[in-house]
């Protein structure tokens, strides 16, 4: 994908967004860490096309949360020629901390341990160990805990 296409997400909290996913398209200022990089002003690419990779993108500003925003994305989960499957999947984190680390591989999603958060997960890969559902999947997370038996509000 070499192009940002705009979807929209409006939510009415945020402070820190993170998403592992392919592309995201915004006004607002970012960080950029790990696999992640900026193709232009306003498109960015969370994780190259290649296994093992991890992404950060974060604003560089808070979001007054007396306000409503919108957020654009396109989100890739790596299944372009649907033979082979990407995996994990995208987190959009809310959090009043803006330092997030990149935070390893697999099935935390980047929101590992960042509490306190809310979480909106799009989940692409089953991790037995944090009860997944065996389909894909979204659900709502709080407090920076990706398992299922314990911090799901939804999904």
């Amino acid at each position: 994908m070499n192009q940002c296409k705009i979807y929209l997400l409006r939510g009415v909290v945020a402070s820190t967004i993170v998403l592992y996913a392919l592309l995201i398209h915004g006004q607002v200022p970012m960080k950029v860490t790990g696999s992640a990089s900026q193709l232009s002003s306003t498109c960015y690419e969370l994780t190259p096309d290649s296994k093992n990779q991890e992404g950060n993108i974060m604003s560089r500003q808070k979001i007054d949360l007396k306000k409503d925003f919108t957020i654009a994305v396109t989100m890739n989960f790596g299944r372009e020629n649907f033979i082979t499957s990407g995996a994990d999947g995208i987190a959009f984190i809310l959090a009043t901390d803006t330092i997030i680390p990149v935070s390893g591989l697999g099935g935390g999603l980047g929101y590992i341990g960042v509490t306190p958060s809310l979480v909106v997960e799009f989940d692409t890969y089953q991790n037995v160990p944090y009860n997944d559902p065996a389909e894909d999947h979204v659900a709502l997370i709080r407090n920076g805990s990706p398992n299922h038996a314990s911090n799901t509000i939804s999904g």
